[in-house]
């Protein structure tokens, strides 16, 4: 699973069935970087991590490349 802290967009989509749905960068960093994770782990950025450090124990996963972003620093959460 891939986690990031910021400002999204959220609405409800759908004519006849509604759907309650969020957009924006976010959104779309969280989801690569859940392409990162390691499997039954959460991937964070080093900046979320930070505002959740001693909820739980990391492991650094150093400077990777995260689609669309360039490089970022990475957290592997267990």
């Amino acid at each position: 699973m891939g986690v990031h802290a910021g400002p999204v967009i959220a609405g409800v989509v759908g004519h006849r069935k509604y759907q309650y749905d969020v957009w924006g960068d976010t959104v779309n960093l969280a989801s690569r970087m859940e392409e990162a994770a390691e499997p039954g782990s959460v991937c964070v950025t080093a900046e979320t991590w930070r505002r959740l450090e001693g909820y739980g124990c990391a492991q650094p996963m150093g400077r990777l490349q995260v689609q669309g972003k360039g490089p970022l620093d990475l957290v592997c959460v267990h």
